[in-house]
């Protein structure tokens, strides 16, 4: 038996960049989320890892997920 997995939507990436974010207590919106997707590459597990990295930074400077704040820490 062979399952064919379908290429998530745009819509439906940012979604689960958002559950991701918010599985690990950060708030991404949305203009945050596009941003990220837009200046990133959209594979999915490489854009985890930019969330894993920005939760890191983000903790230990005590800052929210903003695209300031994604710019300096991703170097976009």
């Amino acid at each position: 038996m062979t399952l064919k997995l379908e290429e998530l939507t745009d819509d439906q990436k940012l979604e689960a960049l958002k559950i991701r974010a918010k599985n690990r207590g950060l708030i991404l919106n949305s203009e945050a989320g596009l941003f990220l997707m837009h200046h990133y590459p959209r594979h999915m597990q490489t854009l985890f890892d930019a969330l894993n990295h920005l939760d890191h930074v983000s903790l230990a400077e005590q800052r929210r997920l903003t695209v300031p704040f994604i710019k300096k820490v991703l170097g976009l």
